[in-house]
């Protein structure tokens, strides 16, 4: 897991742990990748965080369907492994509270089996699906000096249902 890269002193300020009423499938991020995003985070000045939206993120992963049922059979829709390309630089998402800083994924077999559970399942889905690593919540409009970095390209062959605590992990 990501966290394990964290400095100390950044886990201990992190926010406290959210409970969530429904579950989330996702999946977590190769080991080295993990390294580098932690290492970003590590790196950013403490005065641009937002501590109290989300701080930085415990762990390097990347959402495909949150609000979801616990009873969600992964198995019926994760049958082969995605080919994922993480991006070579930081992006933003930014709403009236805080600033997302993330590194975006491109995968169309990713794409296709997000919208696939979307369409066939309960969930509690309501924007643009944009796979993402999420790196750090920011102070509002506040941006990272990050130069661009390597992209990284690998095979997911496993996936996560997961609330509060891991619920099911399937594996190819």
């Amino acid at each position: 897991m990501g966290a394990k890269f964290l400095t100390i002193a950044r886990y201990l300020k992190m926010s406290k742990p959210e409970y969530f009423e429904s579950a989330c499938v996702l999946f977590e991020v190769p080991e080295a990748l993990s390294k580098m995003v932690c290492q970003l985070a590590n790196d950013i000045d403490q005065d641009l965080i937002d501590f109290d939206n989300g701080g930085i993120e415990a762990n390097a992963h990347i959402t495909v369907l949150f609000g979801v049922k616990d009873t969600l059979d992964l198995k019926k829709y994760f049958v082969k492994p995605l080919n994922i390309l993480s991006d070579q630089t930081v992006t933003y998402f930014d709403n009236d509270k805080f600033s997302v800083a993330k590194i975006k994924v491109f995968s169309e077999e990713l794409k296709a089996l997000h919208y696939q559970m979307k369409d066939n399942e309960y969930n509690e889905h309501s924007y643009d699906y944009n796979p993402h690593i999420t790196i750090a919540y920011l102070k509002k409009g506040k941006r990272l000096n990050i130069p661009k970095f390597s992209a990284y390209k690998w095979q997911q062959n496993e996936i996560e249902l997961t609330r509060n605590g891991l619920i099911d992990k399937v594996a190819i």
